[in-house]
């Protein structure tokens, strides 16, 4: 069954964005009766199209389902959209809690003033992933800097290939797995005093084994084991 992400509750009445709107009209071509499953306000409704045009969505019941959230942050670079639209839709079907963009020394792509709308089809993007991997909640993307990275709280860690101990052993030194905060690198790596700035404010450095992972794989690799972790 489809799941919507409502953006508003009137009454009985759920309220959905126009592109969902779009979709249930134009693409999945929805019927009256059709019933699907609409989260508000991170909780879980049974609803039913009672209309098209106008489209109204009316609720029949809620559902019981388990909020289960990954208190996870990534701190990634920017990068490629192709690599950023990949990464942002597999974080989400991880679970990852937030994400938050910053700008690398050796970053090869760098910000620009078209931010904005990068933001906002990258919220379509985590809020599509959410709704096919049956997410209650929405990640949340911010831009940061590096002040904010370096004032971080909690296990935070770095990823860094000359680091002596992995992933996996620190995760097992934790007494959970709640508000971990991830640091990856760019393509190039981090620059010298880029390591030695995260390193003098807490962050952990850790190896992922004898791999190379490309930047966009680095951050799967990681919340997977979060994951599984977790599940033992």
């Amino acid at each position: 069954m489809q799941r919507f992400f409502a953006k508003d509750q009137q009454s009985d009445f759920f309220i959905i964005n126009e592109d969902d709107e779009y979709q249930i009209k134009k693409v999945l071509r929805y019927k009256i009766n059709t019933e699907i499953e609409i989260v508000f306000d991170q909780k879980l409704f049974l609803a039913e199209i009672v209309s098209l045009t106008p489209l109204k969505i009316k609720k029949i019941s809620q559902l019981e389902e388990e909020l289960q959230l990954l208190n996870v942050t990534l701190f990634i670079p920017f990068l490629k959209e192709n690599k950023m639209s990949f990464l942002l839709q597999k974080a989400t079907e991880l679970g990852v809690d937030k994400i938050g963009i910053y700008q690398a020394d050796r970053s090869m792509i760098k910000k620009t003033d078209n931010y904005l709308k990068k933001l906002k089809r990258y919220l379509k993007i985590v809020k599509e992933a959410s709704e096919q991997s049956k997410r209650l909640t929405l990640p949340l993307i911010e831009f940061v800097d590096q002040e904010t990275l370096i004032a971080e709280l909690g296990p935070k860690f770095i990823c860094l290939p000359q680091a002596k101990i992995n992933f996996k052993n620190h995760l097992k030194k934790l007494d959970d797995y709640d508000n971990i905060k991830l640091l990856i690198g760019p393509e190039g790596g981090f620059s010298l005093s880029e390591e030695e700035l995260y390193l003098a404010n807490g962050f952990i450095p850790i190896n992922l084994g004898t791999r190379i992972l490309r930047t966009e794989t680095v951050p799967l690799f990681l919340l997977s084991s979060v994951n599984y972790q977790k599940m033992e």
